[in-house]
């Protein structure tokens, strides 16, 4: 697992916690992509450790726990192009893929988000010095606080708040089934850009994963350059359905 860069100090509020701020869903700084849910979609708070951003021009990247080191090296790649064109890395602190697009937002200066399933505590054990890193680059986000005692429910719904706060979802090595098709699958529901990338190695629920992906309607791409042509030329849909959606 690549760590991440060992960069940054964080301010601590006291020995052994952080501030936990809150943001209702009618402040200034909740996010829109979060307040133009439908009603029964939008979380009415979240909770925040880190610096408050404006919340725009959010990308996430997502993808298994068990990656090649390929992929891994992609995602950091991919982490490295968004954060030198101005867009926020969204992930979910994992193993694998997310640590790798927290890291490489992180070693070019970017802004990086990781959507936890609740704080105080942090998920995966063993992350905590991680958590720490990005806060100096943007935030810890979630909706639980304090945490769920539905970790199942908390990821799925983790892996959701990570779509709806980002502009397109890049997918790099996913079966089919794995967690982060709950992000795409949400995000598709919100007319969100989906792309996915061609697998690094030769593995067959890698492969299957894409071309499920494709099928469904994610745009195919094969390196991190042509992540940012897609996101430069991609236009959203003028009208939408999520009036629609429940």
């Amino acid at each position: 697992m690549q760590p991440l860069p060992q960069k940054c100090r964080l301010k601590k509020m006291s020995d052994n916690e952080y501030e936990i701020k809150t943001i209702e869903q009618n402040d200034d700084e909740f996010p829109e992509s979060l307040r133009s849910l439908p009603k029964n979609r939008s979380p009415k708070q979240i909770f925040i450790q880190g610096e408050i951003l404006d919340f725009r021009k959010c990308v996430a990247i997502v993808g298994t726990r068990k990656c090649s080191r390929e992929g891994q090296e992609l995602a950091h790649e991919i982490a490295t192009e968004l954060s030198i064109n101005g867009y926020t890395v969204v992930s979910g602190l994992a193993k694998g893929i997310d640590i790798a697009a927290h890291a490489g937002a992180i070693e070019n200066d970017g802004k990086t988000i990781a959507v936890l399933e609740g704080l105080p505590k942090i998920y995966p054990p063993g992350h905590e010095n991680h958590a720490q890193k990005v806060q100096n680059y943007g935030c810890l986000l979630t909706e639980n606080f304090p945490n769920s005692d539905n970790l199942v429910l908390a990821l799925v719904k983790r892996n959701e708040l990570i779509a709806a706060l980002s502009d397109a979802i890049i997918v790099v090595e996913s079966s089919e089934s794995g967690g982060a098709h709950y992000a795409i699958d949400y995000g598709k529901k919100l007319e969100k850009l989906v792309i996915t990338m061609e697998p690094q190695v030769e593995n067959d629920e890698f492969v299957n994963g894409f071309q499920k992906f494709v099928e469904q309607g994610a745009k195919p791409a094969k390196t991190a350059k042509d992540v940012i042509n897609i996101l430069d030329s991609y236009e959203k849909p003028k009208k939408s359905k999520l009036d629609d959606f429940t």
